[in-house]
């Protein structure tokens, strides 16, 4: 018997050491051909080294990673490095196959190579810190576990806030009707709409994302209460997909899928098969893509034909992804980099700056003024910044970028870096409610983050992680007492 348990148990190892082998290998033939590409495509060398070296720097780390044994699917590099690989490896060759000059009614190639040079030491620096910072080791977070059904009253505590807040945000701008508006897709008007508001209003129902998470680890746990947390993880996960997805807002719906997915695997433990990971991915990019351009309230593509046509072509929405305008941050860093260069308006401490100007509603104090981001657009696209308060997307490197110019990059990507691990080992390792909710909570985030700005992820953060901190400062109080 113990024979049996024992041959049983070197074969699984083996296993194990083989797909290890496996992975290794192919990070290795994908890190060589990432690097080799970019010389067969783009006309210009300097930038074909500029896209070959952001190409290294993207895998290298994965395969570093994949060496270790204590590798995680679920740590934050990997990730990462996939929104890198399509924001700023993938984009270029689309911009250089299509002969993209002009973006946005502004010239793109001139400063093309210093957008591909910022993004690279950005890239650099972020993944050089995380892999520095596994030679060291930390304690994970353990708390005591609270009972089951504190848990619910927690989740239920969330629900109702954010549904009153959001029910606020209906009452200022005109009730059902106005609901109707906003559900009916994207349109000019629904701008006015939110600046009637405040984001502490409107954003209220993503406090559905931490309410969902505590009912899906108490359905997870097997508990008694686990039938009724079943139903209140269904009820508001069908109002909070429900409302983004007729809004076609991907940037809230993405920390629900990510925390959610990641939730499941990181309490139960248990390593991701192959084929749910396809699964997924074809599903999230089918939806996503269908999104993309239902969204909009006059689409021809807002119908169930549109639907199922995004599902039998997932290939093709992948495409229509990298080549979109919510994957144009290289174009809008190439853009707005001659601007900041030729105008020299680095600011030190602007981020703290931003985080305050967007902590304070504009109702309360209607001349605090706008953000870096903002005015950034407001210079380069004056007309558009007047009609409409969507804007190209810079992503984070460039928000670094502008406070100290390489040095805040340098030094806020090495931060990045580091505390990204330092999340994972001290949260995504434990065994504690509390802990895993907010290890996977801003892994859902991680997205915002790298897309967008501090303030941004910030600003969603008090409603989406927030209440994962509460939860763990109770269950510490516990242990206290």
């Amino acid at each position: 018997m113990n024979a049996t348990l024992k041959q049983n148990e070197m074969s699984k190892l083996d296993i194990k050491v083989k797909l290890r082998r496996f992975a290794s290998l192919f990070a290795a033939f994908a890190a060589i051909l990432l690097a080799v590409a970019p010389f067969f495509v783009f006309y210009e060398i300097r930038i074909s080294i500029m896209v070959s070296l952001i190409g290294a720097f993207i895998i290298l780390p994965i395969l570093i990673r994949i060496q270790s044994r204590e590798t995680d699917i679920f740590e934050p590099i990997y990730l990462s490095n996939i929104y890198f690989f399509m924001m700023f490896y993938a984009r270029p060759f689309v911009d250089e196959i299509n002969d993209i000059s002009i973006y946005l009614d502004q010239d793109v190639t001139q400063h093309y190579f210093d957008a591909l040079l910022l993004v690279a030491c950005g890239i650099f620096f972020y993944n050089f810190s995380y892999i520095l910072f596994t030679k060291f080791k930390f304690k994970a977070i353990s708390t005591p576990q609270l009972t089951d059904k504190k848990y619910i009253r927690m989740g239920d505590l969330c629900s109702l806030l954010g549904i009153v807040l959001f029910m606020g945000f209906l009452y200022q701008i005109g009730g059902v009707n106005a609901l109707a508006t906003l559900l009916s897709g994207r349109a000019a008007g629904n701008d006015d709409l939110f600046i009637q508001s405040s984001g502490y209003f409107y954003f209220g129902l993503l406090l559905l994302i931490p309410a969902a998470s505590m009912y899906f680890i108490i359905y997870l746990s097997n508990s008694k209460f686990r039938r009724s947390a079943l139903i209140r993880f269904l009820i508001v996960s069908f109002i909070f997909l429900g409302y983004y997805s007729l809004r076609g807002t991907r940037s809230n719906m993405l920390p629900f899928i990510i925390s959610l997915f990641a939730l499941y695997f990181t309490w139960l433990q248990q390593r991701i098969k192959k084929r749910y990971i396809i699964v997924i991915i074809y599903l999230v990019f089918a939806l996503f893509g269908f999104l993309r351009d239902a969204r909009v309230a006059e689409s021809d593509s807002r119908n169930l034909d549109g639907l199922i046509s995004s599902f039998i072509n997932p290939i093709g929405e992948i495409a229509d992804l990298i080549d979109s305008p919510d994957n144009d941050m290289i174009d809008g860093i190439s853009i707005a980099i001659g601007y900041i260069n030729e105008l020299k308006i680095f600011e030190p401490g602007v981020i703290l700056k931003d985080i305050a100007i967007r902590t304070v509603p504009r109702k309360l104090y209607p001349d605090k003024g706008i953000e870096m981001n903002d005015r950034l657009v407001q210079e380069i696209w004056p007309i558009h910044a007047q009609n409409s308060r969507a804007a190209p997307a810079f992503s984070i490197f460039l928000a670094m970028f502008m406070d100290s110019g390489y040095y805040s990059l340098i030094f806020l990507s090495c931060l990045t870096g580091s505390s990204l691990y330092l999340l994972w080992y001290k949260f995504g390792r434990s065994r504690s409610i509390g802990a895993i909710m907010f290890y996977c909570l801003c892994l859902g985030m991680l997205p915002v983050l790298l897309r967008g700005t501090f303030q941004d992820t910030l600003g969603r953060s008090v409603f989406i992680v927030l209440p994962s901190i509460v939860l763990i400062a109770i269950e510490r109080r516990v242990n206290v007492k």
